[in-house]
């Protein structure tokens, strides 16, 4: 945060936990991003802390906290794990492996591709055939370097560099 010049976004960083295992049963990834997108415009100061009210649009365009959320499923559960754990002198260090999946609440499946291979027609995935299929996986190492590099721009998803469309995984730039 520091290096990018944003601690500003600092009170923000802590992703909020969200279960609600009868409300999210069988739940869809676009299901999820309606109840995120619901989720952000209500956010306040008393839910979300100082600063964090309706007013405040640079937290929508700048903190991933209100730009992206991460699904967890069945399969993403079962798959990560914790790989070593090893204790420094400030702190400890925990290495995991696994996938997560991250949902982008910005997405509009008639709007973004205008900027990215808006011709091309891929491989369906789960039913679109767009670059942008509006989610990703990415490997649970990185989960620090997404939050970081989310932080960069409001229009980092649409970096071909960054997003990487399904069944890719995003393993940092490269």
């Amino acid at each position: 945060m520091e290096k990018e010049g944003k601690l500003h976004l600092l009170p923000y960083m802590a992703w909020k936990p969200m279960e609600d295992r009868e409300k999210f049963k069988g739940a869809t990834k676009d299901e999820i991003r309606e109840f995120f997108r619901d989720w952000i415009h209500e956010r306040s100061e008393e839910r979300d802390g100082p600063g964090a009210g309706a007013d405040n649009e640079d937290l929508i365009r700048w903190s991933p906290r209100y730009k992206v959320c991460m699904y967890v499923d069945k399969e993403v559960m079962e798959g990560a794990a914790i790989k070593t754990l090893t204790f420094m002198p400030d702190g400890p260090r925990v290495h995991v492996k696994g996938k997560g999946i991250l949902i982008d609440a910005q997405y509009d499946e008639h709007d973004r591709d205008v900027l990215i291979r808006a011709a091309e027609e891929f491989e369906p995935v789960e039913g679109r055939r767009r670059w942008d299929v509006g989610w990703m996986e990415f490997n649970l190492r990185g989960v620090h370097m997404i939050y970081e590099t989310l932080c960069k721009s409001e229009e980092e998803w649409a970096n071909p560099y960054f997003y990487k469309r399904p069944p890719r995984i995003w393993n940092g730039y490269s």
